[in-house]
């Protein structure tokens, strides 16, 4: 009654090099998301990786620049905080990490094309839950 026992490989996950990145920045900006202060700098050191290097990756997988990608997982989060939460525009703005309300405002419109308010209003009045 022998048993034959046949080494193999576990199963591995195979994850790209640009995918770990992308998953630690994300990671990185969710727990930065109501710091004002964290910026791109902050950003870089926590990250590990040289600025130019780091750059060039964000921008080659996001086709945004550092800030502009800081920025606009900030704004996503605003606009998911606008649609399903109670909480004021202020309140909202300082959620995700921006200094001053109204340059949160001016940012949400240049992103969204309306304003936090109207954003909301349009939410609120569009019965699927979507704004078109």
């Amino acid at each position: 009654m022998s048993r034959k026992y046949v080494a193999g490989p576990a199963d591995i996950e195979v994850v790209s090099p640009d995918d770990s990145l992308m998953k630690k920045a994300l990671e990185l900006m969710e727990a930065n998301m109501d710091n004002s202060d964290y910026d791109v700098a902050s950003f870089v050191s926590d990250m590990a990786v040289g600025r130019t290097i780091l750059y060039q990756k964000i921008r080659e997988c996001t086709g945004m620049s550092i800030h502009e990608f800081m920025a606009d997982i900030r704004l996503q989060r605003a606009r998911q905080l606008l649609c399903e939460s109670t909480c004021t525009i202020s309140e909202i703005s300082f959620m995700t990490g921006f200094a001053s309300p109204k340059y949160f405002s001016v940012c949400f419109k240049k992103t969204f094309g309306m304003t936090p308010s109207e954003y909301r209003a349009e939410y609120a009045s569009n019965g699927t839950g979507q704004v078109n």
